[in-house]
């Protein structure tokens, strides 16, 4: 009995052939193959083929692509009958297999997470230092990490703004504004902003996100000491609120009248554009949702950050980023540009462990994710490649301990989390590390 050929084994097998016939061939036009959202292949051609080879390929890619590529099914499409040709031949979607020709690229068509591959966001102006707190798993001391950094920045004078990214469990407004409370027939929480980051993306798709909305946004935490903190929370103060409506509409793409679609990423940036104009920060941290999803595909690679990647020792947690690394590898050109700027975080560090040993170890099974987006040895070329051990490194771990006095973060109410030395204790290190990732110029 034939084996079903799978969703997996149909992409490696029709690029084969395809990548095989264009080596062969002297077509020199563009040839984009397109996997739409079923999974179904359909190859676009610059150049017309003649009918013949048409035929042949067809037959053979019938063979290879099984279900995947149907012989009832018309699969090729050529530019000059196209309505909308730079759709396919100029989509920033579409990357070149490194084994692939020039004149060839792979368009995949995804329903969620398009943005991991596409470029960074063009600003309207200079912007301040940005980081992104990431997990791909949940419950790694992320955001308690965001709001204590937020706190000893503050201490050193700077002028912080925060904005709670994690639209599906905002956790950022709760830690750092007042708990929920309202007084008699009072619309807005008190001490809360009265609308957040969702009343701005529903908002700007009917053009009502002006600078009245920027204000609404914004509210002030009483962690701040020297400088001060201003956050935009996910969800705003509104009492009577319908936030699952809202939220459900937050991830469109818009039209725009004589100009590209604008994805969500590029709507986000502009989000960020007019905050950073009406706070005037010396930096901004942006608290992301854990796993593989559209906010965080626009938070880690479009916004120009520092992106600090929180992860545990486990399993679970390395087989997470390596699915997020393979996927990256489609864009090679485009890597660079993201690792720089990656940075590992060893959260929740055991109390028993010692630590520089638990680092090492913690770096070595990094390494061996990271290896997936470092550089393999290649001649005399300039490599991007370290060793296991090596602290310059991304995949190097800085440490945040998994401290008792932090367990449930609520430092408006408990003030021991806001002492110092228990701070240094827990976060020091990573303290020094992100002062010296956001503000270079002041230690040198």
């Amino acid at each position: 009995m034939k084996k079903t050929i799978r969703f997996d084994q149909a992409f490696r097998q029709v690029l084969q052939v395809v990548i095989r016939w264009l080596n062969a061939t002297a077509n020199s036009g563009k040839v984009v193959l397109v996997r739409d959202l079923y999974g179904v292949f359909r190859i676009a051609f610059e150049t017309q083929p003649e009918q013949e080879i048409l035929e042949q390929l067809q037959a053979e890619l019938s063979i290879e692509g099984g279900s995947y590529f149907p012989r009832t099914s018309r699969h090729f499409f050529f530019k000059d009958d196209l309505i909308a040709p730079e759709a396919i031949f100029d989509c920033l979607d579409a990357w070149t297999p490194p084994d692939g020709p020039d004149n060839f690229q792979v368009l995949d068509r995804h329903l969620t997470g398009r943005e991991w591959l596409f470029p960074a966001t063009k600003n309207t102006g200079i912007t301040p230092p940005r980081a992104v707190f990431f997990g791909i798993k949940g419950g790694v001391g992320r955001t308690t990490a965001l709001a204590m950094l937020a706190w000893h920045l503050s201490k050193l004078g700077k002028n912080v703004l925060v904005v709670d990214l994690d639209l599906e469990s905002p956790g950022l407004g709760p830690s750092l504004l007042p708990s929920m409370k309202t007084s008699g027939d009072s619309r807005i929480a008190q001490g809360w902003p009265e609308f957040g980051v969702v009343d701005w993306f529903v908002e700007d798709a009917i053009d009502q996100a002006d600078d009245d909305l920027i204000e609404d946004m914004l509210g002030s935490s009483k962690l701040a000491s020297n400088g001060e903190i201003r956050i935009v929370p996910a969800c705003g103060g509104l009492v009577d609120q319908d936030y699952l409506s809202k939220l459900s509409r937050v991830y469109m793409d818009l039209p725009k009248l004589g100009k590209d679609t604008e994805v969500f990423g590029d709507r986000l940036a502009r989000m960020l554009d007019q905050l950073e104009e009406k706070t005037k920060p010396d930096v901004v941290l942006l608290d992301c949702r854990a796993g593989l999803h559209d906010i965080s595909s626009a938070a880690l690679t479009r916004l120009g950050a520092v992106n600090y990647l929180f992860a545990v020792d486990t399993d679970q947690t390395w087989d997470g980023y390596r699915h997020l690394f393979l996927h990256w590898r489609h864009q090679i050109e485009r890597l660079d540009g993201i690792r720089q700027r990656l940075r590992m975080i060893g959260a929740l560090t055991p109390a028993n462990e010692i630590p520089s040993e638990y680092a090492k170890r913690f770096a070595d099974h990094a390494h061996r994710v990271f290896l997936e987006i470092y550089d393999k040895p290649s001649g005399d070329s300039e490599e991007f490649n370290f060793s296991p051990n090596d602290e310059r490194a991304p995949h190097y771990p800085t440490l945040i301990s998994s401290h008792q006095a932090y367990l449930r973060f609520a430092p408006l109410e408990e003030a021991v989390q806001l002492d110092e030395s228990r701070a240094r204790e827990a976060f020091g290190g990573f303290f020094e590390m992100a002062v010296s990732d956001l503000f270079p110029e002041e230690e040198a």
